[in-house]
C-alpha cells in the first residue's frame, strides 16, 4: 500500500511522535476509527521518523461474529500495510466487572505483545473527544484534582514500556475527516452508541446538549480544564511525595504503617492525599475509594484506639502512634475455656498460662491460695464481666471499663485470657490480679501465675493470618515483662540498627528501670541476640510458615519470595529487616552479635538452596542451573530492594524487586 501524505493532520502528529523517533512502536488497534485513523497516519510518518511499527489487536470475548470479523478487518489492513500482526483473545469471568478487567487484561497483554516486539511503547487512539467524555464523566460521578485531569497523554504501562496517546490534541471529527481523504473505511462497535451505558450517553446525549446550548467547544474547554488540573495535579504530588516521606513508615501490599503524630500535624486535605498515596504504593484497588472514604480515615489520626472497616477487604487501625491499614483479618469464635491444674500449665489461643506452687520460679504475679476457690479456668472475657482489681480496696467495677481504662482496643479484648475460680476472676493476665487473692500477712501458701506467648506451632491455627498475626496486635501492656521488652525492642532495632539498642535506651523506651531489664538480659549483646531471635520468629510466621503451605517447587519458592519482600513492614517493623541492615552495620565488627547474623543469614540460604533445588528436581527450573548462583543473585535483589526502599524510599521498590525476580526465574527455566 502506497504512503499517502498526511497533511496537516499528519504534521502534527508528527510533532507529538517526535520524541520516539527512531524506536519500535506498537499500534493497538480495534478497527474503531480512531485506532484505524493513528495507524494510518503513523504509517505514512514511520520513514520520516524512522519508526518500526507493528500493530495489535485483542479480542475481549464478548461480541461473537463482530469480534471475529473486527479482528479479520485489522489483519487485513496489517497485512495491506505490511506490518506485523498480533492477535490475541480474552475472555471476562466476573459479571458486573467486564470493563474494569477487560481495560486490565488489555493492557497486560500489550505490554507482553511490546516486549515480545522490543517496542519502547505502545499507541492507543485516544482522541480530545475522549479526554472531554473522561473529565465530564468524572465531574458527574464526583472527582478531586487527579481526577479532573482526565487521561494522561503519556504513561508507564510496564518496565521499559510507556503507554502514549498521540491523538489527545486531536478532535474525533478530524480523524474521521483524515480517513475520508484515504477512502479508508473502518468499524463502529455497537456497543459505543448503546445509551444503556453512561459513557455513550456522555457522548451522544450530554456532550452535543452542552455545546449546542452553552459552548459549541465544550470539548475543547474540558480538555482544557484536564490539562489544569494535571499542571496542579502535579504540583500537589511533589508536595504529597514530599509529606509521605516523613509520614509514610511502610507501604507495600500486606500493609501500610504511618507515623500517626505526623500525619495529625497535617491538614485534613494533606492527610487524605498522603493516606492515598501510600494506598496506590500498597497496589490497592482504588476505583470503590471515594472521598468520604478518603476523609474518614484521615480522620483516624486525631483517634483513640480503635479498629475501621475501611471496605474493599482492607482494614485500619489505630494503635498507639501507628495507624495501621491492612487486609482485615477475619473475626474468630472466643477460644473455648480450658482447665488450669493446680499447678499447671495450658496453652488457650497465643498463649500459655502457668500456675506453680514453686516461690522461687519466676511469674507476673504472686497470689494468695488460700482465698482461691478451684478449680481454675482460663477462658476469654464475658458480657457481664465484673472484676475487683487490685488498688479499689475490694470495689468492683465492670470488665469493659477496666479494659477501657487500660486502653485495650475493642476487638483485642477477646484475645486477653482470664484466669478466673468459682467466685470469678482471679486474673486479667498481663494487666492485675482480683484484690481479693492479694498477699497479705496472713498469707501461708501463694500461688505463682505467668503469662507467656505460646510457641507458633501450639497457637490456634486460626492465629495464622496473611499479614499480621493476632498476637502482634495486642496492647503491650498484655505481655509479660520479657516478652514486652523484646516487642517493643524489636521495633527500636528497626528504627536504630542493632548498635542503637542498649539496656539503657530500652529500659526508657519500656518503662522499667535498667535494673529491670537487666534481670532478663545480662548485656547489650545478650539483648542484640535475644531480640535477634525473636525477630526470626516473626519472619518465620510472616515469611515461611505461609510459604510451606503452597505446593512443593516453583510455588512453594515463589510464594516465599513474594512473603519475604516488604514482610519487615507488615510485621510492624518501620525499619526494615533487621538482619538485612545488620550485614551493613557489622560487615566491620566482630564479636558475638555479628556471628549471630551471619549463622542467620547461613540458615535462610540454605533454605532457599533447597527449595531452589527442589524446584530443579521437580522440573520447574532448568536442570543445568547453578543452584548457588541463583541463590546468590535472589539474595542481591532483596538487598536493593531494602537500599531502595529503606534508604532512597522509591514507592516502587516492591514492585521492581518482583519484576528482577521475575526475571530472574526466566534466565533459570531457560534452557540454552
Amino acid at each position: 500500500m502506497i504512503r499517502p501524505d498526511p497533511g496537516p493532520f499528519g504534521g502534527r502528529l508528527a510533532r507529538a511522535l517526535g520524541r520516539w523517533r527512531g524506536r519500535a512502536l506498537v499500534v493497538a488497534v480495534s478497527g474503531g476509527g480512531d485506532s484505524v485513523g493513528l495507524l494510518r497516519a503513523m504509517h505514512g510518518l514511520a520513514s520520516g521518523l524512522d519508526l518500526t511499527l507493528s500493530v495489535a489487536h485483542l479480542d475481549h470475548g464478548v461480541r461473537g461474529e463482530g469480534a471475529r470479523l473486527d479482528a479479520r478487518f485489522v489483519a487485513d489492513l496489517a497485512a495491506g500495510l505490511d506490518l506485523p500482526f498480533d492477535e490475541g483473545h480474552w475472555r471476562p469471568t466476573r459479571p458486573g466487572h467486564f470493563e474494569a478487567d477487560a481495560r486490565r487484561a488489555r493492557y497486560a497483554w500489550l505490554a507482553e505483545v511490546a516486549r515480545d516486539r522490543g517496542a519502547a511503547a505502545v499507541a492507543v487512539g485516544q482522541t480530545l473527544d475522549d479526554q472531554a467524555e473522561t473529565v465530564l464523566h468524572r465531574i458527574v460521578r464526583g472527582t478531586g484534582v487527579e481526577g479532573l485531569a482526565g487521561i494522561r497523554p503519556t504513561r508507564r504501562l510496564a518496565p521499559g514500556v510507556s503507554l502514549i496517546r498521540p491523538l489527545l490534541r486531536f478532535r474525533r471529527a478530524e480523524v474521521r475527516d483524515y480517513l475520508a481523504t484515504l477512502g479508508q473505511p473502518f468499524r463502529d462497535d455497537p456497543s459505543n452508541a448503546d445509551t444503556a451505558r453512561t459513557r455513550a450517553r456522555i457522548r451522544h446525549q450530554l456532550l452535543p446538549g452542552l455545546a449546542e446550548s452553552y459552548n459549541p467547544r465544550v470539548a475543547e474547554a474540558l480538555a482544557r480544564l484536564g490539562a489544569l488540573a494535571s499542571a496542579a495535579s502535579r504540583s500537589l504530588a511533589r508536595r504529597t511525595r514530599a509529606l509521605a516521606r516523613t509520614v509514610v513508615i511502610e507501604a507495600t501490599a500486606g500493609g501500610v504503617v504511618l507515623d500517626r503524630t505526623r500525619l495529625a500535624r497535617l491538614g485534613p486535605f494533606e492527610r487524605a492525599e498522603v493516606i492515598r498515596l501510600a494506598w496506590r504504593q500498597a497496589g490497592w484497588p482504588e476505583r470503590e475509594m471515594d472521598g468520604r472514604r478518603w476523609r474518614r480515615l484521615a480522620r483516624l489520626a486525631d483517634a483513640g484506639p480503635r479498629r475501621l472497616a475501611v471496605g474493599l477487604g482492607i482494614e485500619a487501625e489505630v494503635f498507639g502512634d501507628r495507624l495501621i491499614l491492612g487486609p482485615a483479618r477475619p473475626t474468630l469464635a472466643p477460644w473455648p475455656s480450658v482447665a488450669l491444674d493446680l499447678p499447671g500449665s495450658v496453652a488457650w489461643g497465643p498463649w500459655r498460662i502457668t500456675a506453680t506452687l514453686d516461690g522461687s520460679a519466676p511469674g507476673d504475679e504472686r497470689i494468695d491460695l488460700d482465698r482461691v476457690e478451684a478449680p481454675l479456668i482460663v477462658r476469654a472475657a464475658e458480657a457481664g464481666d465484673r472484676f475487683d482489681p487490685l488498688g479499689l480496696g475490694g470495689r468492683t467495677r465492670p470488665l469493659a471499663d477496666f479494659f477501657r481504662g487500660r486502653r485495650v482496643p475493642r476487638l483485642d479484648r477477646a484475645s486477653v485470657p482470664i484466669v478466673a475460680d468459682r467466685r470469678g476472676i482471679v486474673w486479667v493476665a498481663g494487666h492485675r490480679i482480683a484484690d481479693r487473692v492479694r498477699l497479705t500477712d496472713a498469707t501461708a501458701r501463694t500461688l505463682g501465675l505467668r503469662l507467656d506467648p505460646a510457641p507458633p506451632l501450639d497457637r490456634d491455627p486460626r492465629l495464622r493470618t496473611n499479614g499480621r498475626a493476632i498476637f502482634e496486635d495486642m496492647a503491650p501492656q498484655a505481655a509479660k515483662s520479657r516478652e514486652r521488652i523484646l516487642h517493643q525492642g524489636l521495633a527500636l532495632m528497626s528504627r536504630a540498627g542493632l548498635g542503637g539498642v542498649t539496656i539503657g535506651i530500652l529500659a526508657e523506651q519500656v518503662g522499667m528501670s535498667k535494673s529491670g531489664v537487666f534481670a532478663h538480659f545480662r548485656s547489650k549483646d545478650d539483648v542484640q541476640i535475644g531480640l535477634l531471635d525473636h525477630m526470626a520468629e516473626f519472619a518465620g510466621s510472616f515469611v515461611i510458615e505461609p510459604a510451606l503451605a503452597e505446593p512443593e517447587g516453583l510455588p512453594r519458592l515463589e510464594a516465599l519470595v513474594r512473603n519475604w519482600l516488604g514482610w519487615a513492614g507488615r510485621a510492624g517493623l518501620p525499619g526494615g529487616c533487621p538482619v538485612a541492615a545488620g550485614m551493613f552495620e557489622l560487615d566491620d565488627v566482630e564479636g558475638p552479635v555479628r556471628d549471630k547474623v551471619a549463622a542467620m543469614e547461613a540458615v535462610w540460604r540454605g533454605l532457599l538452596s533447597s527449595l531452589v533445588a527442589r524446584s530443579v528436581e521437580l522440573g520447574h527450573l532448568n536442570a543445568g542451573l547453578d543452584v548457588d548462583q541463583f541463590v546468590w543473585e535472589l539474595c542481591g535483589i532483596y538487598l536493593s530492594h531494602h537500599a531502595a526502599q529503606r534508604f532512597l524510599r522509591q514507592p516502587d521498590a516492591d514492585a521492581r524487586a518482583w519484576t528482577a525476580f521475575r526475571a530472574l526465574l526466566d534466565r533459570a527455566r531457560r534452557v540454552d
